[in-house]
C-alpha cells in the first residue's frame, strides 16, 4: 500500500512538474506572397511552433509587426485577416480586430488584438512538431496602382521593401503570448524565439506568366509571356534529350530591358524525331539569372511521307541546307550531279531510321552553275535544281 501511494506521489509530481513549466516556442512570420513586381498586395503567416515535451494550453496572443510605411508606394494601406480556411486555431482562440497605426518614425505597425482568455482546459494545445500551428494569415494591401516599393539589393535582388520585425517589450504595446500554467494564464512570451522568414519576400526580375509550346512536323515553337521585367537583358534558350542530363544552348532571345508592360516572345527550333525537354535561362545586364523549366515534354514523331524540300539558300554561295524527310527506316542516297549528269559529290549513302535531317551542301570548289540534288530510297526519288552562284 505504502508503495502504490509511493508511485502515485511521484507521478502526482512529476505531472505538476510537467504541467507548471513554461513551454518554449518559436513564433515564425513566413510564406510570404505572391512574387510580383507590380503587386497590390501580400499576404503571410503566423506560426507558432512547440519546441519541447512541456505542456503548451495556448491561451491568447496579440501580434505587432513593425514595418517600412513608403511600402505603400504612395497608395493607401490596408491589414486584414486572409481566411482560407487553413487555420488551426479555433475561431474563438483567434487574434482579432486587425489594423494598422503610424509609429511617426517612418515606419508603421501591424497590429493584431488578444483574443477573449476561453479559462484553463478550454484553450488549444500546441502539438510538438517542427511544422507548427498556424495561427493566422494576413493580408498586407496598397491601394497604389503600381504597386508596393521595391528594393534592390546588391547584386540586384528584389525585395519587396517591407523591413518588416516583430515589436517587442519595452515598446508598448508589443508582442505577447499566454499559455495555461497550473491553471492559470502565464505570459510565457520570450522574444529572442520570434523572427521573421523574408525568403518570400524575394520578387524576381522577371516575371513569367505563360511558356508554352507547339508542334508542326519538325519545329518546335517556344511562346512565353512576360507581365514585367526590370534589367532584362534576355533569354538563351536551352535544350536537352529526355532522359539526359547535359543542357545545350540552342539560341538567345532580347529581353525588352525594363517594361511593366506584358512582353510576348517566341522561338523556333527544327529537329529530329525525339523527346526534348526545354528551358529558358534569363539573364539581367549584370549577369544574374534565373531558370525558367517549361512543364511538358515536347514529342516530335516520325514523318508521315516522303519528303525532299527546295534547298536554302538558293541560288546560294557557297553552302547551302538540304532538308529531306523519310516516314521508315530505310537505306537512303542523296547525291550531287551535274548539267552532263556526271556525278559531283555523294553527301549521303548509309542506312538511316525515321526522321527528319539536314545536309549541307559546300560548293566551295566547284564553278559557279546549275547542278542537281537527287534523293533515292527505295522506290522513292526526288531532285531538286540548285544554282551556285560566285
Amino acid at each position: 500500500m505504502k508503495k502504490i501511494t509511493l508511485i502515485a506521489i511521484v507521478v502526482f509530481s512529476f505531472t505538476t512538474v510537467l504541467y507548471s513549466q513554461t513551454p518554449d516556442y518559436q513564433l515564425v512570420a513566413k510564406n510570404f506572397g505572391p512574387l510580383e513586381l507590380i503587386g497590390n498586395y501580400i499576404n503571410f503567416d503566423i506560426y507558432l511552433v512547440h519546441t519541447d515535451t512541456t505542456r503548451f494550453e495556448y491561451a491568447a496572443g496579440e501580434y505587432y509587426l513593425n514595418f517600412q510605411t513608403a511600402v505603400a508606394n504612395g497608395g493607401v494601406l490596408s491589414y486584414i485577416i486572409d481566411d482560407n480556411g487553413s487555420i488551426n486555431l479555433p475561431p474563438n482562440l483567434r487574434p482579432r480586430n486587425p489594423r494598422i497605426l503610424d509609429n511617426n518614425d517612418g515606419t508603421s505597425r501591424l497590429m493584431l488584438s488578444m483574443n477573449v482568455l476561453p479559462g484553463s482546459g478550454n484553450g488549444y494545445v500546441i502539438p510538438q512538431n517542427p511544422v507548427g500551428v498556424k495561427l493566422m494569415r494576413m493580408l498586407l494591401f496598397t491601394s497604389a496602382p503600381q504597386g508596393m516599393l521595391i528594393r534592390i539589393d546588391f547584386p540586384d535582388i528584389h525585395m519587396v521593401d517591407l523591413r518588416l520585425s516583430w515589436r517587442e517589450s519595452p515598446s508598448t504595446p508589443s508582442t505577447n503570448i499566454l499559455s495555461y500554467i497550473g491553471g492559470s494564464a502565464v505570459n510565457v512570451t520570450n522574444p529572442s524565439r520570434h523572427s521573421i522568414d523574408s525568403s518570400g519576400l524575394r520578387v524576381y526580375p522577371v516575371e513569367l506568366t505563360s511558356f508554352s509550346h507547339s508542334v508542326t512536323d519538325n519545329t518546335v515553337l517556344l511562346e512565353w509571356t512576360t507581365a514585367s521585367e526590370i534589367n532584362n537583358s534576355g533569354f538563351e534558350v536551352l535544350k536537352k534529350q529526355s532522359g539526359l542530363e547535359y543542357w545545350s544552348t540552342i539560341g538567345f532571345v532580347k529581353g525588352n530591358g525594363t517594361t511593366h508592360e506584358q512582353s510576348s516572345y517566341l522561338f523556333k527550333d527544327k529537329v529530329n524525331t525525339g523527346r526534348y525537354n526545354y528551358r529558358l535561362k534569363q539573364l539581367d545586364y549584370n549577369g544574374n539569372f534565373e531558370y525558367f523549366d517549361l512543364n511538358n515534354e515536347v514529342i516530335v514523331g516520325t514523318p508521315s511521307k516522303f519528303v525532299m524540300s527546295q534547298n536554302y539558300p538558293n541560288p546560294f554561295n557557297p553552302v547551302t541546307k538540304i532538308t529531306y524527310e523519310i516516314p521508315a527506316s530505310a537505306d537512303v542516297k542523296l547525291f550531287i550531279y551535274d548539267n552532263a549528269g556526271r556525278e559531283v559529290i555523294i553527301l549521303v549513302s548509309r542506312f538511316q531510321e525515321a526522321g527528319y535531317y539536314t545536309v549541307d551542301f559546300n560548293g566551295s570548289n566547284l564553278s559557279s552553275g546549275v547542278f542537281y540534288c537527287k534523293l533515292e530510297s527505295g522506290t522513292f526519288s526526288a531532285i531538286r535544281k540548285l544554282v551556285l552562284l560566285k
